[in-house]
């Protein structure tokens, strides 16, 4: 299924990621982290009640506006994800939909670089903001 280099890459994947762990705890273990630190036992802490299956259905397909200034990023995801999906399963009609938010991503894409270049240009030339007189 993944072939010769694809578990050779993951298995070099798992190799690093297991030599970085143990390097992170032999450090640890050498500068005692936290070891100084005491650790209150007593706290009375009270869970809020959690947000039933239902509550959190609803919420992912309330409102997507009010979902990005609350900052409710499961509703955020799964709004993005719905036009795309909807888009490519309505096939033909579809394309139009795809093609739009194609070119409008090449737009953005350029006024983002126009924008980075004009920063360029203002914040490293000093001489950029003055007005000569």
């Amino acid at each position: 299924m993944l072939g010769s280099i694809g578990g050779r890459v993951l298995a070099f994947y798992l190799m690093t990621t297991a030599i970085a762990l143990g390097i992170a705890l032999l450090f640890a273990s050498i500068i005692r982290v936290c070891s100084s630190s005491e650790i209150p036992t007593d706290i009375n802490y009270v869970a809020k009640e959690s947000k039933s299956f239902v509550q959190v259905i609803l919420s992912i397909i309330d409102n997507p506006v009010k979902a990005m200034a609350e900052g409710n990023l499961l509703a955020v995801i799964v709004f993005s994800i719905l036009p795309g999906l909807s888009a490519t399963l309505a096939g033909k009609a579809g394309e139009q939909v795809i093609d739009f938010f194609t070119c409008d991503a090449a737009v953005t894409c350029i006024v983002a670089k126009s924008q980075n270049q004009f920063d360029q240009t203002v914040f490293d030339d000093p001489d950029a903001g003055e007005i000569n007189e």
